[in-house]
């Protein structure tokens, strides 16, 4: 059975964005110490659906052993979908074979929070709002960590090597020898959110004296997914280092900043000495 968890509650924000990382990380442990052979999934409408209606709820317990098209049909039940009504789930914008299990979609695709985020559109303009997974990034630890072809031209050093070699969608591996699986996830949950805003160019330094860079202001999403509660000062280390590696301008940038803020801004030397060494 498809069951929700006891409390429900109508919300507006989609999930990760009314929860910081903090307590949605300690609700999953929660959960999944109570509920050992299923997986907390959070499946929400897709923001620009609107052909289907929306759940009353987001958190469910699934049986490990569910498949996904086991689960597209508990889901058509549960939003009385008529025959007429087509409908597909995505796992973080991907399409992921209808004979997947809910185990193996945990162990490929489960966010750092723990929770496994499935969206739903209709199947009929889906393709039109959603992109599949195009790339899938091979990092020194052997995780694999897929991102859109949208996402990855956050990246100037990912999207240039894909122009350059002429790299075609597709589910094609991108090897990263210097960032692990779990910096790689950040980089792409961090791509994902802003794959809708500009791509970055590079910034080129002119000879002489510069001008002072220009003041630029964080949003509320940045600032929380970057906060000292989510990001270590050991996962904030490897997160800028990869994004300088990358060339993510704009997450090294927000990086640096909140590095200065959280860690450096208004300490002594003896403080930061205590505080960075290992």
């Amino acid at each position: 059975m498809l069951g929700p968890y006891p409390k429900r509650a109508m919300y507006k924000k989609s999930f990760q964005e009314s929860r910081n990382f903090a307590d949605r990380r300690v609700q999953f442990q929660r959960v999944q110490q109570s509920n050992p052979d299923k997986v907390p999934v959070i499946i929400e409408r897709y923001a620009g659906e609107t052909a289907l209606p929306e759940m009353d709820s987001c958190q469910f317990l699934v049986h490990a052993d569910t498949t996904l098209s086991q689960l597209i049909y508990l889901v058509r039940v549960r939003l009385q979908l008529t025959p007429s009504q087509a409908l597909m789930l995505y796992v973080n914008n991907a399409m992921v074979s209808s004979s997947t299990t809910i185990r193996r979609v945990q162990r490929d695709f489960a966010n750092e929070d723990g929770f496994v985020y499935i969206t739903y559109a209709n199947m009929n303009n889906s393709t039109q709002k959603l992109t599949a997974v195009a790339f899938r990034l091979e990092c020194s630890d052997g995780a694999v960590v897929p991102i859109s072809a949208e996402a990855v031209k956050q990246s100037i050093t990912l999207r240039t090597m894909i122009d350059d070699i002429g790299m075609k969608n597709g589910d094609v591996v991108i090897p990263l020898a210097n960032v692990d699986g779990a910096t790689a996830k950040l980089i792409v949950e961090w791509c994902e959110k802003h794959k809708t805003d500009a791509y970055p160019t590079t910034e080129l330094n002119k000879p002489g004296p510069n001008p002072s860079p220009a003041v630029f202001e964080m949003s509320s999403w940045d600032s929380d997914f970057l906060s000292m509660e989510n990001v270590s000062i050991p996962e904030m280390a490897k997160l800028v280092t990869a994004a300088d590696f990358l060339n993510v301008p704009w997450l090294y940038k927000y990086c640096c900043r909140r590095i200065y803020e959280d860690y450096i801004q208004d300490r002594s030397v003896a403080e930061l000495k205590e505080l960075l060494e290992p």
